[in-house]
């Protein structure tokens, strides 16, 4: 009898443990990634999502580079609606004041959607807060070849995707 949410639960714990052996060699690339722009010091430097905060932080002081993050989501309320609904999530021990603490790093945070950027400035009124929408529409090939029952899906190994993913495939493929 497979059980769909037990193996997504599973799934997580073989991942979150991955995480945390790698957290500390994570900790290092953070700095020599922060190290190697400074040997260029680019006008702005973007990460993507605020766990990667981490890395302006390592920016030498006095550095004239623009330090930004681009937030898709806010991580917090993700984990809270995840957990609210019996979800698993690989976001661990990561809160509000977590998050908060690696968004400060950044002078400037770019958010998706205008309901996040309301909550980042609410949040972060120190911080300027600007929401970018999405910047291409996506347009399909009318010269590809479709072939019937194949789904390719590009994405990364998170929590949402995973399950957004299961759930595709459970209720519409």
């Amino acid at each position: 009898n497979h059980d769909p949410v037990e193996a997504r639960h599973q799934q997580y714990d073989r991942w979150r443990e991955r995480e945390q052996r790698h957290h500390h060699d994570n900790l290092h690339r953070h700095a020599h990634i922060a190290g190697g722009s400074a040997a260029f010091e680019p006008d702005v430097l973007i990460v993507n999502h605020a766990w990667l905060g981490d890395i302006l932080r390592h920016m030498p002081p006095g550095s004239r580079t623009m330090r930004m993050i681009l937030a898709p989501d806010i991580m917090y309320q993700r984990k809270a609606d995840f957990l609210a609904q019996g979800l698993p999530s690989s976001l661990g021990d990561w809160d509000e004041d977590t998050e908060r603490t690696f968004l400060e790093h950044a002078q400037v945070i770019l958010a998706i959607q205008e309901n996040d950027a309301q909550t980042l400035r609410q949040r972060l009124p120190e911080r300027e807060v600007i929401c970018v929408p999405m910047a291409s529409a996506v347009r399909g090939n009318p010269e590809a070849v479709q072939v019937a029952g194949r789904c390719l899906f590009v994405g990364s190994y998170v929590d949402h995707n995973i399950v957004g993913l299961a759930w595709f495939l459970e209720n519409v493929w």
